[in-house]
């Protein structure tokens, strides 16, 4: 009944369900260590879905990942041997069969997205190099949302694995002073190898995602966020392995290249967050999400301020659509508030501190780029910066609601109407940003704000650089 349930596991209407079946399992699982398939998979539903002020999802995976690795179901399939006579299955035992597969690929792509993504060491490792070929070798979908789900991060795992590698690579040379020009040229060979099959797997699966009737338009969105997400981050690193080089002046039009492509992915993931804010779903998703929101949040002054000539990246822009993230985070957390009294507390709420980082990058904004002029050519076509190397872009900005509702000629965008305020542009950073978001400001969030870069690997706000660099 679990599996069911929880192969629609990223549709908000089935929250309570599942939050309320997996309660009592999971309860069943901590008295009993019971490592049972639906017990496993509870934790993994209830580190999906979540209160806003539940913090169990991290000690929950990993105690469901613990469990996985000692069941009797995991120890069993491990053990057998591929040389032994051939055992006839029932319909049953088959699809018991192709659940564990569908727990452990869940599991093992959470593992990986934890080393990949967030450097943490996971000390009894899950996964398994089959495992995700045979999840996707399965003949038949029985579960469309859940499989497409596992299915695709299997994938993108896939991809993530093998740059990952090669930039670790790199970073043991790094902390030994053995950069070298041939190190970084295969880094550069690894990253366009890495941007044309991401760019793949996003139109593959966007595509199945829209093309099934049972898959809710959020599906397609959560896709695209991970797809310009894991783009961001891996480039991101290339950028800061590029400005680290000895040759770094000879790389200049690679450097900003590789400055286009984080600026088009931050710039993406931002639009995701206000199409999930406009979805009104903002409230049901789990940290990953909103950790990969802000990290592209805090990018965005941190790039511009690196003022890279010959990128066309326009900082009132910038700023709008930080703006529009900041609204939609700003709204569920008080459409989250008032239906839910338990959640009030700011303390406990992730929304709520989400909504206050995005306001605090924008009120340190202006001094965060100071010095970084308007570019009038990049202002004549406001939006994602277009970018040849990534051609899904302008794609996308066909379809996207804050680029497409309310689109102005260049002499109408001018005069920007906000909150019923009409601006110029010599004066919109010195009255919008530093007035509306002054309480911030006042209240000494520059500590909170700093510590929220360190804790992202960034440089603060304040200080020079991107990428805190971690041996």
């Amino acid at each position: 009944m679990v599996l069911r349930i929880a192969s629609r596991v990223f549709r908000p209407e089935s929250y309570a369900a599942i939050k309320d079946h997996c309660e009592v399992l999971l309860g069943k699982a901590l008295l009993n260590c019971d490592s049972a398939i639906e017990n496993v998979w509870a934790m993994v539903c209830m580190y999906y879905w979540k209160d806003a002020n539940d913090k169990r999802g991290d000690i929950l995976i990993g105690f469901a990942s613990r469990m996985a690795v000692f069941a009797e179901w995991n120890l069993t399939r491990r053990g057998a041997s591929s040389d032994g006579p051939a055992i006839e299955s029932t319909e049953a035992n088959v699809q018991q069969e192709e659940d564990q597969e569908r727990v452990r690929a869940v599991l093992c792509n959470i593992e990986r997205a934890l080393r990949y993504f967030d450097q943490r060491q996971v000390l009894m490792s899950l996964v398994d190099d089959d495992i995700s070929q045979k999840c996707i070798g399965l003949t038949e979908i029985t579960y469309r949302l859940g499989d497409c789900t596992s299915v695709s991060n299997c994938e993108m795992m896939e991809i993530a694995r093998f740059v990952h590698e090669s930039i670790g690579k790199h970073g043991k040379h790094y902390c030994s002073s053995l950069t070298i020009e041939t190190d970084v040229e295969r880094i550069q060979s690894v990253m366009e190898s890495f941007n044309k099959r991401i760019v793949e797997w996003g139109d593959k699966w966007s595509a199945i995602c829209s093309e099934a009737a049972d898959t809710p338009p959020l599906q397609q969105t959560i896709c695209l966020l991970y797809r310009d997400y894991t783009c961001l981050h891996f480039n991101i690193i290339h950028l800061h392995i590029l400005s680290q080089s000895d040759g770094r002046f000879i790389l200049s039009d690679q450097i900003v290249r590789t400055s286009r492509i984080c600026f088009s992915s931050a710039f993406g993931v931002l639009q995701h967050a206000i199409d999930l804010g406009e979805m009104s779903v903002i409230y049901y998703l789990w940290d990953r999400i909103h950790r990969m929101i802000a990290y592209a949040a805090m990018l965005v002054p941190k790039l511009l301020a690196q003022d890279i000539k010959s990128l066309d990246i326009s900082k009132q822009e910038a700023a709008a659509i930080l703006d529009k993230v900041a609204d939609a985070y700003l709204a569920a957390n008080q459409s989250m508030s008032s239906q839910n009294s338990h959640v009030s507390d700011s303390n406990e709420n992730t929304i709520d501190i989400q909504a206050q980082l995005l306001s605090a990058i924008l009120a340190r904004f202006d001094d965060a780029t100071i010095g970084i002029k308007e570019n009038s050519e990049a202002m004549e076509m406001p939006g994602i910066p277009r970018n040849p190397d990534l051609p899904w872009l302008e794609e996308d900005i066909g379809s996207s609601s804050f680029f497409h509702y309310g689109r102005r000629d260049y002499e109408e965008s001018q005069h920007i109407d906000l909150g019923g305020q009409t601006f110029g542009e010599s004066d919109f950073f010195g009255s919008f940003v530093s007035q509306h978001y002054d309480e911030f400001d006042s209240l000494g969030e520059r500590g909170f704000l700093e510590s929220k870069y360190v804790d992202a690997g960034l440089f603060p706000l304040d200080q020079p650089g991107i990428l805190l660099r971690h041996c």
